[in-house]
């Protein structure tokens, strides 16, 4: 159940501007009218009007063609409109205008991401960090890509040169830990957890990851039900929160408190995969084949490739007579990596 227990991958930043954004210092001496229309369209764009400022930045280009400024913004009002191809095309512009704009590559970076061309995405984020080694939020977000591909050791290497530069980026410590917790380096991860938590103790996450990983280690399963009550009573909106609590319910059989938690995380969350698949495992303990079959096809619905869901639905079959259901479960959940999913699918189906 590694992957249910674990607080998701880093997400990516959101995008900032560039530096020149700011709104250019009113003096005795009159600004030009593009530069007039530049600053309007900023504020603008800072109080999410997007159509009305991508008007402003439009004007101000027809006041100046070659106001870099007023492409940049234009292309952020853009992509916020999800007007991806107009939003590329100004990046492209003030690059040509500003060959070492690193803001620019970041937020085509971010853009390519969104459309799928991860490859591409890594190639913008390390150009705009080639520009500019300070810039944290390139560093994130190609961290953050790595850490969605599963090479953790890349975005481990990443988040170091952050800390590197910026000792408090908290996002780079605690994503580094779940970096070391998915490589079950253990040790490095309760040493990055702790550190956080000493710089931030409202660092929930960090102290949910060491209540899990303690559990897990030694079993102690009161210690660890007092410390996500404590979690809950200072998270309450966390459906993480009370699918593990449930989780460790079901595992002492306490099926009825177990469920009411797991119903707790999906009134919080309705789409929440891992707890659909927890009720299903708490209905199939219970005999209740039907209700664990239904909770199980849920899971599947929100999550396709969600190997334990298919394992556990396989089981469920086999018990219903659907052998032949069974069997395409079974093989499911072994191309996704179940384990022991292969040995059961060729002891079962061939």
């Amino acid at each position: 159940m590694k992957k249910i227990l674990c607080i998701a991958a880093a997400l990516l930043c959101i995008a900032n501007t560039y530096g020149a954004r700011k709104t250019v210092v009113a003096s005795t001496i009159k600004m030009p009218p593009a530069e007039i229309l530049y600053n309007e369209g900023v504020a603008l764009l800072d109080k999410g009007q997007n159509a009305d400022a991508i008007f402003k930045f439009t004007a101000s280009l027809a006041e100046d063609s070659t106001f870099m400024q007023s492409y940049y913004n234009r292309a952020i009002a853009y992509m916020q409109e999800n007007e991806l191809e107009k939003s590329v095309s100004d990046l492209q512009t003030a690059i040509r205008l500003n060959s070492k704009c690193s803001e620019c590559y970041l937020l085509l970076g971010k853009i390519n991401y969104f459309q799928g061309d991860i490859e591409q995405a890594i190639k913008d984020f390390t150009a705009a960090i080639e520009l500019d080694p300070s810039n944290i939020n390139a560093r994130l977000d190609k961290s953050a890509i790595w850490q969605h591909a599963e090479d953790y050791e890349a975005a481990i290497n990443e988040y170091t040169q952050i800390l590197n530069l910026d000792p408090d980026n908290n996002i780079a410590l605690l994503e580094r830990a779940n970096c070391y917790k998915y490589l079950n380096n253990n040790a490095k991860a309760h040493d990055d957890y702790e550190a956080l938590m000493k710089k931030d103790p409202s660092q929930w996450q960090a102290k949910f990851n060491l209540t899990v990983m303690d559990w897990q280690a030694e079993s102690d399963t009161a210690v660890c039900l007092q410390s996500l009550d404590e979690l809950i009573a200072a998270q309450p909106q966390q459906a993480i929160l009370y699918n593990t609590r449930g989780l460790v319910l079901l595992q002492i059989a306490e099926y009825d408190s177990a469920m009411v938690n797991f119903d707790q995380a999906l009134k919080l969350d309705p789409e929440y995969a891992a707890a659909y698949c927890n009720r299903g495992v708490t209905f199939l303990k219970q005999k209740k084949l039907e209700d664990a079959l239904l909770n199980l096809n849920w899971a599947i619905s929100f999550n396709t490739n969600y190997a334990d869901a298919y394992l556990n639905r396989a089981i469920v079959k086999e018990l219903l007579r659907d052998e032949e259901g069974c069997c395409r479960d079974l093989e499911k959940a072994a191309r996704l990596g179940a384990r022991n999913a292969d040995l059961y699918y060729s002891k079962q189906c061939q």
